[in-house]
């Protein structure tokens, strides 16, 4: 993106935009509010918030609207109240006014490619039922870092292939969704009909655009067909909840297996290594094998301490949980020296037992500490490993409960996370070397 697409909008542009903000204040009535949806549930392209609240961070207007007062941006005054209703039941045309004076201050550059009505991207999902639009508005708020000097832009580009796979399956997603739309107008599909919905809508654009295996479809067809779980054995759910945990976290781990690739790409031409027809492996991967392992019955983020310390660890010395539990920032005055360790290692034992569980801001102070003590570079790397073993570990227990409330507790649901978890080191592998292959 060229950095003009930084710039503000011109007068020319406002005038275009100010039109287009009138004509959608006319459609704003009592029965007819504006709001800002959070998105549909769509597995091949989800929700930012369902991703976003996997990583324990926040999308909504209010967390944008604070981040812009944080940074001291001139912006209209809109209350707590309006910020909530803009995300929910929706909004008068006041409360709309002031709200289209902050995307005019923060996000000039998706405006711009909304003025350009030259078929864009972000226009044409607008016109779709996807949520392409607000991934889209992410990738341009990306390439608009990418174009700030002021920025570390070795950091940034830890998230290109991120960024690419993100926009391409948005243009997969548009795309196929406009194919699909117009034979629907037509009336060549019946969208009453969930089985021909499956197989002539669904179905084709998963097997062209993912590597889901043969028994994921399976299991899809049969869950538009109306089958009873109840009427399952204990070994034919276990084989439906693992598929399922397959197709659902399928643009998950993708998500997940790009940004590590571009992590250990950019530490690979830091270290002029070249050795790439083999797959070279991050600390996701090796956290995720430590916790996938059979033998293995720690949490996600119990098992990724298990990789530091064997990463840290060498042939003379072995790192131990008490030599780790010392680089957790706590009150020295309120300790002597002896109980001030004894006190860090309590904690992190309830850490690993997931209680009081640090917030990013306390795992981002460990990791820092802990790369200045042992010599390591640590940008927000290892917080973003320990941002995803938290948030397996929490969606484990969400579908733990909610599994053993609907089908009883005769089912390991751990047992079947871990199988449909292990499918990370396909995704990797297949990213990796698209990435490094060029293509």
């Amino acid at each position: 993106m060229t950095t003009e697409s930084n710039q503000p909008l011109s007068i020319e542009e406002l005038s275009q935009l100010n039109e287009i903000i009138e004509d959608c204040a006319k459609t704003i009535n009592k029965d007819n509010k504006f709001k800002m949806p959070s998105g549909i549930n769509d597995h091949f392209l989800p929700s930012i918030d369902e991703i976003f609240g996997f990583f324990n961070m926040k999308s909504d207007v209010r967390t944008l609207y604070q981040t812009m007062i944080n940074n001291n941006v001139s912006i209209p005054q809109i209350s707590h109240g309006s910020l909530h209703q803009l995300n929910n039941g929706g909004v008068g045309k006041g409360v709309f006014y002031k709200f289209m004076g902050v995307m005019k201050a923060s996000s000039n550059y998706i405006l711009r490619h909304v003025l350009s009505r030259q078929g864009s991207w972000i226009e044409r999902a607008h016109n779709l039922n996807t949520n392409a639009a607000y991934w889209l508005g992410i990738t341009l708020g990306y390439q608009q870092m990418k174009s700030d000097p002021n920025l570390n832009q070795q950091e940034l580009s830890n998230y290109q292939c991120l960024a690419d796979f993100i926009s391409s399956r948005c243009h997969q997603d548009i795309i196929y969704k406009e194919q699909c739309k117009k034979r629907i107008l037509a009336g060549n599909i019946d969208t009453t009909n969930k089985l021909l919905v499956w197989e002539t809508v669904v179905s084709p654009l998963y097997r062209q655009h993912t590597q889901l295996s043969e028994p994921v479809f399976t299991m899809l067809r049969h869950a538009c067909e109306g089958r009873d779980l109840g009427s399952y054995s204990v070994q034919q759910k276990s084989e439906f909840l693992q598929r399922s945990f397959e197709a659902k976290y399928d643009f998950l781990l993708n998500c997940i297996a790009c940004y590590e690739v571009g992590y250990v790409a950019r530490m690979l031409e830091l270290t002029n290594d070249t050795n790439t027809l083999e797959v070279r492996k991050g600390f996701i991967s090796l956290t995720l094998d430590q916790y996938v392992d059979t033998e293995n019955d720690k949490t996600c983020f119990h098992s990724l301490f298990l990789v530091v310390k064997s990463n840290l660890s060498n042939d003379d010395h072995k790192v131990t949980n008490r030599e780790l539990a010392s680089y957790i920032k706590m009150n020295h005055t309120a300790y002597g020296e002896e109980s001030l360790n004894d006190a860090q290692y309590n904690v992190l034992k309830k850490w690993f037992k997931q209680k009081d569980l640090p917030s990013n801001e306390r795992l981002q102070q460990f990791f820092d500490d802990l790369a200045k003590a042992y010599g390591f570079n640590n940008d927000d790397h290892m917080l973003w490993v320990a941002r995803m073993a938290l948030g397996f570990d929490a969606l484990l227990k969400q579908r733990t409960d909610a599994i053993i409330n609907e089908l009883g507790d005769e089912i390991d649901v751990t047992a079947i996370w871990k199988q449909a978890l292990s499918r990370y080191r396909e995704c990797y592998k297949y990213h990796f070397h698209q990435h490094f292959s060029g293509k």
